[in-house]
């Protein structure tokens, strides 16, 4: 990537000096001046003809003006497609040099990223249209028209090159030949996993929540509600805010709630706080010794049975092995109620919570599909988030708002959450427009967004830019 990275470089800075990704706004030279000082120093082998006089204004003498600088134009940029192309590869890896097809191929068999490839295809501007069943070809993504469009790609490129200049076959994409003359079809296997388009605003909302909740542990208690359509992408942003806290050695407790309902929900967050258990047991030894200390003061050892029947893996954390009951502990439990039984596990709940949490190693509580959580999980939430003692804990909540109506649990608690005192921060996620659509799908393929506006067009119209169903209608396309 080095070696390329060097290539645009000498292309788009060529005779500035300058090692930089940004052109020096002092800088006047641009990539159509370079390729008229080249002209007419003579292309030797790399394709510029010398044989044509053009005058200053690049005019050919005779016949219409229009028409002779957009031919100067065009054998400019095929030329520069050919010098690219030359300063790639050796000639004597490029096989034949009357078929710019299958430059382009040798390009991709070698391992060079698609977006390269896909340029130089461009420059060299293959005459035919793709045959039927064609995704990509010269004549479907538009030949370039001027030396600004092809500046435009190369320093795009090698801004992010990051992106869209990896090699190798991991880069997923190869290049098969559907037909003559240059035209190629795309096998895609897109991904967009940890990609996130248009929701910059809404993830800096979520850290400044969680920089919060480390900054102010007590003093600041704070829930946020991310809402939206199905497929819109609340997950794949609350998976976001999770990757940042967890770089800033924070923890993250994923709870998803079950829509078929055949899972008791109270269990599913019970479940998600049991295996954070073995986390902290599986973990940095250090912490969990400092954690178990935490947690034998607070609860004391005899105490942990009260919640090890939901959490088991809470005895092998505080280093107490299990113990068969015996009958004072039936009798014992007949005499307590079950509103008894509940308050005391409550409690004990909440010092648990108290001593896994605190400003060194915070937590992120996230509750995806919300909507089909219950009565019990929010009251449950709602007392953890008010809990003065509890620090540094960050609720995320993920719920469709279509699946609610206003006499629901759901809007019901985050009255009580703010008659708490709780702050409560309110996330609406909209489907994409074109701009945020163009962006991922231009991600997906490894392809400047200019080359992947006119596809990423078609797919927001059919998809209304639902972030699921996007990613859907490119995996279909590649099947």
């Amino acid at each position: 990537r080095r070696r390329l990275c060097g290539v645009l470089d000498s292309f788009v800075f060529v005779g500035n000096g300058s090692s930089s990704t940004e052109r020096p706004s002092s800088s006047p030279l641009t990539l159509e001046g370079a390729l008229a000082a080249l002209r007419s120093n003579g292309g030797g082998e790399c394709g510029w003809s010398s044989s044509q006089s053009f005058d200053t204004a690049g005019n050919e003498g005779d016949g219409d003006d229009h028409q002779s600088r957009e031919r100067l134009i065009r054998s400019d940029l095929n030329a520069l497609g050919r010098l690219l192309r030359h300063e790639l590869l050796p000639s004597s890896s490029l096989g034949s040099k009357d078929d710019d097809g299958g430059w382009v191929t040798s390009l991709r068999d070698l391992g060079f990223p698609l977006s390269i490839s896909l340029l130089i295809l461009k420059l060299l501007d293959a005459d035919s249209a793709p045959p039927d069943g064609c995704i990509f070809g010269a004549t479907a993504l538009g030949h370039y028209r001027t030396a600004q469009q092809v500046e435009q790609d190369l320093l795009f490129l090698r801004t992010h090159s990051d992106r869209f200049l990896v090699f190798g076959a991991s880069d997923a994409i190869k290049l098969s030949e559907a037909g003559s003359r240059g035209c190629y079809s795309c096998i895609v296997s897109p991904s967009s996993k940890g990609v996130l388009c248009g929701r910059d605003a809404e993830l800096e909302q979520l850290q400044g929540a969680f920089r919060r909740s480390v900054a102010m542990p007590s003093s600041h208690r704070e829930v946020v509600f991310i809402s939206g359509y199905s497929g819109v992408g609340k997950t794949a942003l609350a998976e976001q805010l999770c990757s940042y806290a967890e770089a800033l050695r924070g923890n993250v407790i994923k709870a998803k709630f079950d829509e078929l309902g055949q899972v008791q929900p109270v269990s599913v967050l019970l479940d998600a706080f049991n295996e954070h258990c073995r986390t902290i047991v599986e973990g940095d030894k250090t912490a969990m010794e400092r954690i178990r200390l935490r947690l034998r003061t607070l609860m004391g050892s005899k105490n942990v049975e009260i919640l090890a029947g939901a959490m088991p893996n809470l005895r092998e954390l505080m280093g107490t092995p299990s113990r068969p009951s015996t009958p004072d502990d039936h009798s014992l439990e007949e005499e307590v109620d079950a509103k008894t039984t509940s308050n005391r596990f409550m409690w004990f709940f909440r010092l648990f919570v108290r001593g896994i949490s605190n400003p060194l190693y915070p937590i992120v509580l996230l509750l995806d599909d919300m909507h089909s959580s219950d009565k019990a999980v929010l009251n449950l939430v709602c007392a953890l988030s008010s809990d003065p003692d509890i620090s540094s804990l960050l609720v995320v909540a993920c719920y469709r708002n279509t699946e609610i109506g206003p006499d629901r649990l759901l809007q019901d608690a985050t009255r009580d959450f703010a008659s708490a005192g709780i702050s409560v921060l309110r996330i609406e996620l909209k489907n994409l427009d074109k701009t945020c659509v163009n962006s991922l799908v231009s991600h997906v393929l490894q392809m400047s967004p200019a080359s992947t506006k006119s596809l990423s067009d078609i797919i927001h119209v059919k998809t209304g830019g639902n972030a699921l169903f996007v990613n859907q209608i490119i995996k279909a396309l590649k099947d």
